[in-house]
């Protein structure tokens, strides 16, 4: 397994987010998309925050801490802090939710391939055994270089 880290501190001591202060915590706390950020060490680093309020927050951690698959994005810093989990993870600039498919429909072999690997990060979850229940076209990520990621 890996080792994953757990912060007890808000992220915005190690990033931040442009046109956003350090005291917008609740803003982020209920976004329903993750939120572009750098890291202050390191500018050009770009991650996504994501909160989750959750009472299950030590089961969540460990469910997180065995994650690593090419399919799901990947976990770069996990914050507990004022009882809400933030996940700061691999930046994928568009969601499904986000496409304008009316404007830009997709082809053929290009729904194949979402699908593709989609399935492929879905199939080990399940193994997993972790639920993907919640799972949204907001939750599948894509890059400007095409890769394909639930995050």
């Amino acid at each position: 397994g890996s080792l994953l880290r757990i912060w007890l501190k808000p992220p915005w001591d190690d990033y931040a987010s442009p046109g956003l202060e350090r005291d917008d915590i609740v803003l982020i706390s209920t976004a329903t998309t993750p939120v572009l950020v750098c890291h202050r060490r390191a500018y050009f680093r770009m991650a996504s925050i994501r909160a989750f309020q959750t009472s299950g927050g030590v089961k969540i951690l460990q469910d997180l801490s065995s994650i690593q698959h090419p399919n799901i994005a990947s976990i770069y810093d996990v914050y507990l802090y004022d009882g809400t989990v933030f996940i700061a993870s691999e930046y994928l600039q568009f969601s499904l939710a986000e496409l304008d498919f009316h404007s830009f429909p997709f082809e053929e072999w290009e729904i194949a391939t979402v699908a593709n690997e989609v399935l492929k990060g879905l199939a080990y979850l399940s193994f997993k055994g972790l639920s993907c229940k919640a799972l949204s076209m907001s939750h599948i990520r894509i890059s400007t270089e095409g890769l394909i990621k639930i995050g």
